[in-house]
Order: structure tokens, then C-alpha cells, then sequence
């Protein structure tokens, strides 16, 4: 019996390291990096070490292949619940979850989330307990259950705050004044954005306020306070350039656009909208590209100028 399973044991692991190994070429070189380290630690693991190292290859290489990430994640789901190790298996659900959640499978992540959140619960980890209930808020957010979004988010909250976890403490505001601004409870999300902005803004955590003003901005162009959003897009525009996220400058480009549109003063809305395009087409972010294109579209309509 033994002998059977430590030959599938064997195998499985094979073919995880040659997925690895053809799959880190493929990687820019920090991640490389990480995946080499991580990969040449899981030749000479043990077993029931086995389960930590592929969580932490999973989340490595999520953002450049969610096929990979998926097996890893899999994989490390296997030797966790084989080896009884409960906190991993909370991990690999989590982990699951967020490749599901990428892939646009939202009851899919959801269930998931559940499954990790049940574990760590048992596990009395607030700290996973806390990223679960965030997660869960992240997806229902998705799938437009703003009640349960609210509610997991406000768990989170005060998880984070039995915590003292500052850092994170922001991060939740912001995401319940998100909830709020979908709800079109707009004075509830601005007093949240605010609280998230002053935190964020102590630690002088630059992609946080970045994140927050675009927000920000957001509630005071519904209002049709033109001068404000305008104030905090600019923010936001200066902190990405800093940081030269070229994502994060070409949402603040479309939004600066979408002001001058507002007063319809076109030569610079124009001008906002089609550097967004550029760098969204250098991106290749084709939703990104078509909103560009749409608001400019609208101004030629408008203008009558085609």
C-alpha cells in the first residue's frame, strides 16, 4: 500500500517540476527567481513539506499563468489533505479561489473561499479568517450581491482591527466604500474613501493613494463637482507616473478626459482620452482600448467632427 502510493507520490511530483521547469522560462526574471528557489526547495522536501512550497508556487505564478497556478494549487491540495495538514489546506482552497476569481469563474471562487473560510474558522486564524471574508467580498461584488459583499467586508474589518493590522484596516475601508458606491450610497462610500485616504496616506503607501483618490474622484464626478474629481484624478495621475504604472496612468488619463468632456471642453478631453488609448493599446488591455475609443467616439458625435 505504502509502496503504491509513494510511486504515485513520486510521479505527481515529476510532472509538477517539469511544468515548473518548462513554465520558468516563461517568467520575467524576479518571478523567475522566486520560482528556480522555490522549485530547486521542493526537490529535496519531504512530503508533508511538499504542500507549503506548491502553495507558494501557485500564487507565484498566478498572474502570468492561471493554467499552471491551477495545477500547483491542485497538487498542493492533494499532499495537504494526504498529510492532514489543515492550515495548507486552507491555503490551497484560497489559492483556488483566486484562480477562479481570475478566470471569471465567480461560484466557483466563491465556494472555494467558503471551503478555506470554514477550515481557517476551525483553525481560529483570524488573519486567514480575515482574507477569506475579503475575498468572498471581492466576489460578491462580482456577482452583484452588494449585501453579502458588505457584510463579508465588514467582517474582515473587524478582524483586521482585533488585529491592529493598520495597513490592512485601509485596504477593507476602501473596498466598503467601493460596496457603498455601487449601492449609489454615495455619502456612506466618500466617508469611508476619506478614512482609507488618511490611513493610507500615514503610511505613505503611494499605490493606496493612488487607488483611493481614483475613487474619490469617482463620487465627486457623479455629484458634478467637476473641480474636485479633477483635483483627485490629477493625484492619482502623479502617483502613478511616480510609480510608473502604466495601467494606473492610463485610468487616470480616461477619468481627467471624461471632466473636460463634462465641461465639454473637447480639445482636451481628446487629447486626456487618446493618450489613454495609447497606452492602453501598448498594453494591449482591449477593454481599456474600447472605452478610450467609445469616449472619443461620443466627443465626434457631439462635435459633429468625424
Amino acid at each position: 500500500m505504502n509502496k503504491s502510493f509513494k510511486y504515485y507520490d513520486t510521479f505527481t511530483l515529476l510532472f509538477i517540476i517539469i511544468i515548473i521547469f518548462s513554465f520558468s522560462l516563461k517568467l520575467n526574471s524576479s518571478n523567475n527567481n522566486k520560482v528556480d528557489s522555490l522549485r530547486n526547495v521542493l526537490q529535496s522536501a519531504t512530503d508533508s513539506e511538499k504542500a507549503s512550497i506548491l502553495n507558494a508556487l501557485s500564487i507565484e505564478t498566478l498572474t502570468d499563468s492561471i493554467e499552471y497556478s491551477l495545477e500547483l494549487a491542485k497538487t498542493a491540495l492533494k499532499y495537504a489533505r494526504e498529510y492532514k495538514l489543515k492550515k495548507e489546506e486552507s491555503l490551497a482552497l484560497s489559492n483556488l479561489g483566486d484562480i477562479s476569481y481570475y478566470s471569471n469563474k465567480m461560484k466557483e471562487a466563491e465556494d472555494y473561499y467558503q471551503q478555506s473560510l470554514l477550515l481557517s474558522t476551525k483553525l481560529r486564524d483570524t488573519s486567514f479568517m480575515s482574507r477569506s471574508y475579503n475575498n468572498l467580498g471581492y466576489t460578491y461584488l462580482e456577482l452583484a450581491k452588494y449585501k453579502n459583499a458588505l457584510e463579508s467586508f465588514n467582517k474582515s474589518l473587524e478582524y483586521e482591527k482585533s488585529l491592529q493590522s493598520d495597513k490592512k484596516i485601509a485596504s477593507v475601508l476602501n473596498n466598503i466604500g467601493l460596496t457603498y458606491d455601487y449601492l449609489g450610497k454615495y455619502k456612506q462610500s466618500l466617508e469611508y474613501y476619506l478614512e482609507a485616504l488618511e490611513m493610507e496616506e500615514g503610511f505613505n503607501n503611494d499605490e493606496g493613494i493612488s487607488d483611493v483618490s481614483n475613487n474619490i474622484g469617482n463620487i465627486y464626478q457623479i455629484w458634478g463637482n467637476y473641480e474636485k474629481a479633477l483635483y483627485y484624478y490629477l493625484k492619482s495621475l502623479k502617483i502613478n507616473e511616480k510609480l510608473e504604472s502604466k495601467s494606473g496612468i492610463a485610468i487616470a488619463l480616461n477619468n481627467i478626459g471624461i471632466i473636460y468632456h463634462d465641461w465639454k471642453n473637447y480639445d482636451k478631453a481628446l487629447e486626456y482620452y487618446q493618450k489613454s488609448f495609447e497606452i492602453e493599446e501598448d498594453l494591449d488591455n482591449k477593454p481599456g482600448m474600447a472605452q478610450s475609443l467609445n469616449n472619443i467616439a461620443i466627443i465626434y458625435d457631439e462635435t459633429g467632427e468625424f
